[in-house]
């Protein structure tokens, strides 16, 4: 690995699937909550014009960790093949 790079892991058994047909078109609603200063991505889905629902530990984190600030965050829509 190139110094500097990012690893990532898979606790337990990755059972992500496909999103059923029927609900191909909510896809466009689902995207990525990300904060470059934190190094932090998170899922997201939008739920009305100006608003998007992530979980909470996205931006207020743990226990004995500080905040986030919101105004560091950004939001990308899914991109499909």
């Amino acid at each position: 690995m190139a110094a500097g790079a990012a690893s990532a892991a898979t606790f337990g058994v990755d059972d992500r699937g496909a999103l059923p047909l029927r609900y191909k078109g909510l896809t466009r609603s689902i995207g990525l909550f990300f904060n470059v200063k934190a190094k932090t991505v998170c899922s997201a889905f939008c739920v009305g014009d100006s608003v998007i629902a992530t979980a909470s530990h996205c931006i207020f984190k743990t226990a004995g960790e500080a905040p986030l600030d919101p105004a560091d965050f950004l939001a990308a829509n899914r991109c499909e093949h």
